[in-house]
């Protein structure tokens, strides 16, 4: 039992550092139903990559282009003291969600590269690139779609 504490304390700590990065304190648990006045993980996810992409700076031929990773609890929904207290809360899959986010930012990362050089503080990405012709959304060819698809991969939406 002892073992099965420690394993979810250590998790637990992994996830708050990404809590550290900025709370969401009204998005329902992935999976859950939920009660009234919540909002759907796969609803929240999808407004903020609506608006995760902008030029920062345009210099020559050298972008700076930001792209925002929607916050662990964007994504995997909202947690509470509760969830922080051994067993925590049986309906969040916390390995699973914590591994899932490792894994967005990973994709990210690798979906960025391909396009030049990429720098990270938290959930933040800046993407240097020299590519002219890259183009940010609305078509099938955009980082956008090149993003979203990478990160639909991980969470198989």
């Amino acid at each position: 039992m002892n073992d099965g504490k420690e394993n979810f304390e250590e998790t637990m700590d992994q996830i708050l550092v990404f809590l550290s990065w900025g709370r969401r304190d009204d998005v329902y648990v992935l999976g859950d139903e939920g009660d009234g006045g919540m909002l759907e993980p796969n609803d929240v996810f999808e407004e903020e990559l609506e608006k995760s992409l902008e030029v920062m700076k345009k210099v020559g031929q050298t972008s700076i282009i930001k792209f925002r990773l929607p916050l662990y609890e964007e994504v995997f929904g909202s947690l509470t003291k509760k969830d922080f207290v051994f067993p925590g809360n049986e309906d969040n899959s916390y390995d699973m969600y914590l591994g899932g986010y490792k894994e967005l930012i990973s994709a990210t990362i690798a979906t960025l590269e391909d396009y030049g050089t990429v720098n990270q503080d938290k959930n933040i990405f800046l993407l240097t690139t020299q590519k002219e012709d890259i183009i940010l959304t609305n078509n099938a060819f955009s980082l956008e779609s090149a993003l979203r698809s990478a990160l639909y991969d991980v969470l198989c939406f």
